[in-house]
């Protein structure tokens, strides 16, 4: 969809919900960012979802671009309240939410609050329900809070989400859970390319396996049509072409230029949930990834 600080809770009755989530997500889905300063809590870039949290009858969000270093190279980022993740936002059942979204970029975006029961014209999708943010404006996000559980927000608009216009959202229960926790962490997974994300989807709509380098080779079909006779292995490699996908295919997008965040941290952020021996810890996760809209609540 930021692994060094962690999220620290103190005893904790059932009361409480969790501190939620990552983007993936699709595609999540989902920065090893230091170089950012979170408005919220002044905490860095990069630090874990929680640490710098919104919660509150009215809440302001911002976006804006700002610096990514990830893997010593610098990305300029899509960032809500200059986070990557964005800051944990915290909504309470039954309760009216307000959500002041104000565009510092020079082209439209948009915020889509992932899984939530809303009116059409809160959902968040320009085009379809609304027409975007335009540049400079703040749009006020009004709708009444009807379910509870861990969700995820993120842009749809172009491809901002990709470029880190992502965040966490919590939505805390009226009636209280049955059960308890001393400590709860937040896990976004989420992905970063150096390349734009106008660029990739060119590259998917010239070849789908563009950032596959696991495709069969000529080699192996020759394996198969000896253990399994020419035929078969035939009428094996035309019925993948009929569907027009590899079958090694795992992803649309690798590897191959995705960097995997986990909190906005890259592999060697190490991003660390700590906790004491004997107590009971709650980690809910979500995923990012460019374009899938998915996530697992």
């Amino acid at each position: 969809m930021s692994p060094a600080p962690t999220v620290a809770r103190g005893p904790r009755s059932a009361l409480a919900r969790r501190e939620l989530l990552l983007v993936a997500g699709a595609t999540g889905l989902l920065a090893s960012a230091a170089g950012l300063a979170p408005a919220a809590a002044q905490a860095p870039a990069g630090a874990a979802p929680g640490s710098a949290s919104v919660s509150g009858t009215a809440i302001d969000l911002v976006i804006e671009k700002v610096a990514l270093p990830i893997y010593g190279r610098m990305g300029s980022a899509v960032a809500m309240n200059r986070m990557v993740p964005g800051p944990l936002i915290r909504l309470r059942e039954g309760e009216d939410a307000v959500l002041r979204v104000t565009n510092r970029l020079k082209e439209i975006s948009s915020i889509h609050w992932h899984g939530l029961l809303l009116p059409p014209g809160m959902d968040g999708v320009p085009g379809v329900s609304f027409a975007g943010i335009r540049p400079g404006e703040t749009f006020n996000y009004r709708f009444p809070v009807r379910q509870s559980g861990t969700y995820w927000c993120h842009s749809h608009s172009g491809g901002q989400e990709l470029l880190g216009l992502y965040a966490p959202l919590i939505i805390d229960p009226i009636r209280p859970e049955p059960f308890s926790y001393q400590r709860d962490h937040v896990v976004m997974l989420s992905d970063w390319s150096f390349e734009q994300p106008e660029q990739i989807v060119a590259n998917l709509k010239k070849q789908a396996g563009y950032y596959n380098y696991q495709k069969r080779t000529v080699s192996e079909f020759l394996r198969d049509a000896g253990r399994d006779g020419f035929g078969t292995a035939a009428d094996e490699r035309l019925a993948w072409g009929r569907m027009l996908m590899d079958p090694t295919d795992f992803a649309d997008v690798t590897g191959a230029t995705y960097t995997f965040l986990m909190n906005g941290l890259a592999p060697p952020g190490n991003w660390t949930g700590l906790f004491q021996p004997g107590e009971a810890v709650r980690t809910p996760s979500s995923t990012s990834r460019l374009a899938s809209d998915t996530s697992s609540n």
